[in-house]
């Protein structure tokens, strides 16, 4: 039986967001309650992990797209080369208007800054294979495939999306998307993997599941 200060808890989570907790421990609220806050904490050391991970992701696409158009007019957001599609050049404008909606002079690291996580991993997907991935983005991630950096990108970034919106994520293959975060990491730079598990709270928390 819960304590009081449990049963409080409980209370202020709401049933519906707990039902998903109770179902998975055949309705024990002890053991649901100890899930969810084991989720909670998981939630956060990856939040932490994953964050390192995009600044790298975003700085690395941003650093080759730009080497790609050093010659010619304009940045590479402004599409000198005419490759992006219309969903890319309206999340471009609407980073640049973001920007704008500051009052900040815009520069390139101000219009990167405005640019989701979603953005990148649609520039990894095979819509750009041709057009970005041969000629330019590959350099970034020395001797990977494309496909299994999209693979990778995409579940972080369906992971990213659930945390931030503090949805449960402890039935996920959880080692398998640390696995994702680090080897990402590793193609971005060899020592970069290991500064971001170095230093991760991740691998000690998914030791911590409660094992009701």
């Amino acid at each position: 039986m819960p304590s009081r200060s449990r049963l409080d808890a409980i209370r202020h989570i709401s049933e519906p967001r707990l039902q998903r907790y109770l179902a998975t421990t055949a309705n024990d609220e002890d053991a649901a309650l100890d899930l969810y806050e084991w989720n909670t904490s998981v939630s956060g050391a990856f939040f932490e992990s994953i964050s390192a991970l995009e600044i790298a992701l975003r700085n690395a696409l941003h650093e080759r797209l730009s080497m790609w158009c050093a010659n010619d007019a304009g940045s590479w957001y402004d599409d000198p080369k005419g490759v992006f599609n219309e969903p890319t050049k309206r999340a471009i404008a609407s980073a640049r208007a973001r920007v704008a909606s500051k009052g900040a002079r815009e520069t390139p690291g101000r219009v990167v800054a405005e640019i989701s996580f979603g953005f990148w991993r649609y520039l990894l997907t095979g819509a750009y294979q041709a057009p970005l991935w041969v000629p330019c983005l590959h350099h970034a991630f020395p001797g990977a495939k494309r496909v299994d950096i999209e693979m990778q990108v995409a579940a972080l970034h369906e992971l990213r999306n659930r945390i931030a919106h503090h949805e449960a994520i402890y039935h996920r293959d959880l080692e398998r998307d640390y696995d994702y975060l680090v080897e990402l990491a590793e193609h971005l730079h060899s020592r970069l993997g290991w500064w971001i598990d170095s230093r991760s709270r991740v691998p000690q928390v998914l030791r911590e599941r409660p094992t009701a």
